[in-house]
């Protein structure tokens, strides 16, 4: 299985295109990261993803018409990585950074995604109206030491604004 996951981030990495834009008159810049079935991903400085978010989704399987929720989902990558992968039916991701959810709002709105919805809400309140077939996240995962600088980057890996016990809570409601 080790070789599969090598093989898809090396896929991953060979499709990778960055291309540096502005968000209308929000001034947003953004980096479009560009996925191997074609799915763009815009990121920022703040908002970005590791190896981690591309290990956790070469794991993930998916049919077309489920329903999907990704929590905390910064700028989207792990839900834009299941539209990658087939992903058609309704899709939500839940971000609690403003920036993050427009991130993912403008990867959405450039892709033609009708069925991805960015939504600004907290993992620990988020109380959907649908159920999900599938719940993805991948939380923060330091409770010690020191946070990397700035503020955004330490809320991605620092259990401060919620730790993995309220991820799971959270994923149990939707």
């Amino acid at each position: 299985h080790m070789l599969s996951v090598v093989l898809y981030l090396w896929k991953i990495t060979k499709w990778f295109f960055y291309v540096v834009k502005r968000l209308g008159d929000a001034g947003l810049e953004h980096t479009v990261e560009v996925l191997p079935g074609g799915t763009r991903v815009w990121i920022n400085k703040e908002h970005r993803f590791g190896t981690d978010a591309l290990l956790l989704l070469s794991f993930c399987q998916v049919q077309p018409r489920w329903a999907a929720c990704d929590l905390g989902a910064g700028c989207g990558i792990l839900l834009l990585g299941l539209v990658d992968k087939g992903l058609r039916g309704p899709a939500a991701g839940v971000e609690l950074a403003p920036a993050g959810v427009a991130l993912l709002a403008g990867a959405a709105a450039e892709n033609g995604l009708a069925n991805v919805e960015a939504v600004i809400g907290d993992v620990k309140a988020y109380r959907p109206g649908r159920q999900y077939d599938i719940v993805i996240a991948n939380p923060p995962y330091f409770s010690a030491g020191p946070p990397p600088p700035g503020p955004q980057p330490a809320a991605a890996r620092h259990d401060h604004t919620a730790t993995l016990a309220e991820f799971c809570r959270g994923s149990a409601t939707v």
